[in-house]
């Protein structure tokens, strides 16, 4: 179903609409602990070391905006999904075991089934009618051989 919605030209365009939405989803997340750490904290739980909440936010600030320039410019290389499916991958490997251990907010299981959610998109979009690579479920990496300058 879902390779089906992002097959051909139409299905990039969708693609895209999907990263711009989880671009806005880290950028606002990633920012939320810089601007307020107690709001972010009444929604999540207190954490221990606030400067390490602040790292992660500013790193998730700036794949966000990252990924959203990519949508934006139509450069959603295998790069790209390479990062964005293991990023996935590691988040709901690190909230699924804290949250079976008890030690995060529930909150935090929402966000594991979104990023579940960002990784399916992701693998799931097919090969460009117009045959620019966006990749496809087997074309998690580019492997054309690179152009050497000379």
């Amino acid at each position: 179903m879902i390779r089906k919605l992002l097959g051909g030209v139409a299905g990039h365009r969708t693609l895209r609409l999907v990263v711009l939405a989880q671009s806005a989803v880290y950028v606002t997340t990633g920012l939320w602990p810089l601007v307020h750490l107690r709001s972010f904290e009444v929604v999540t739980g207190r954490k221990r070391d606030d400067w390490l909440v602040r790292a992660n936010g500013a790193i998730f600030a700036a794949i966000g905006l990252g990924l959203g320039l990519a949508a934006v410019r139509d450069r959603l290389t295998p790069e790209w999904r390479a990062m964005a499916v293991a990023l996935a991958f590691g988040v709901i490997g690190v909230e699924t075991t804290n949250l079976v251990r008890g030690r995060i907010s529930w909150v935090y299981g929402l966000d594991a089934a979104f990023e579940a959610g960002m990784a399916t998109v992701w693998l799931a979009a097919g090969p460009r009618a117009d045959g620019r690579a966006s990749g496809g479920p087997v074309a998690l990496v580019d492997t054309a051989p690179v152009a050497q300058s000379g």
